[in-house]
């Protein structure tokens, strides 16, 4: 829950706060504006980023703890993943107000990767690259996994699917998948000013 889901509650009430800026606490009072993208939840103008003041790089000693944290790792943003998918699916991240992220959120979060730590932008490939790999594999028309599905369905039938009906299916998988693209890039563009303002005023 945590301080998001306090905004959420908190429509259009006046809520105390406690901001640090610098070595200075100041306690504020703020009122959270209702958003129609969350049915009404409070919303404030800023953005939660990761507060990093120091990354420790661990050296593997040999081979195989080489490929125990590979392993973990993967295992991880797997986990990570399949937890975002069902989030999506089920109707939660509209509640929480996440969104889906587009090409122009995808090189926002790398840039933020990238400046947290030298080695972010690798780590943040390696993650990205699971989960179009994930994604890829869904039982989706129009992916990978979604043809690995039309032959199944053919092997359970023992004869091949309509190719009229499978081009439809495809089709509108297609369209729905565009769809969602088009939506996820207009919110990257509604947020890329607060992104573009501290980058471009520099230190």
């Amino acid at each position: 829950d945590g301080a998001v889901g306090v905004v959420r509650r908190r429509a259009d009430m006046a809520t105390k706060v406690q901001v640090q800026r610098g070595e200075r606490l100041l306690d504020l009072t703020v009122t959270p504006t209702p958003s129609s993208k969350l049915n009404g939840g409070g919303t404030l103008g800023i953005r939660l980023a990761a507060n990093v003041e120091r990354v420790d790089h661990n050296k593997p000693e040999d081979l195989a703890s080489l490929v125990a944290a590979s392993n973990k790792e993967f295992a991880r943003v797997f986990r990570d993943t399949a937890s975002g998918l069902t989030t999506f699916v089920t109707g939660r991240a509209a509640q929480s107000g996440e969104t889906l992220a587009g090409p122009v959120g995808m090189i926002r979060m790398g840039a933020e990767a990238a400046a947290a730590d030298s080695g972010g932008l690798l780590s943040f490939a390696a993650a990205l690259s699971i989960n179009l790999a994930i994604i890829n594999a869904l039982p989706l028309p129009a992916l990978d996994g979604g043809q690995l599905l039309f032959v199944l369905i053919e092997i359970i039938r023992r004869k091949p699917m309509d190719i009229r009906v499978q081009e439809s299916i495809t089709a509108g998988a297609i369209l729905v998948l565009i769809l969602l693209s088009a939506t996820a890039t207009f919110d990257d563009f509604t947020v890329l000013p607060n992104f573009l303002h501290p980058v471009l005023q520099g230190p």
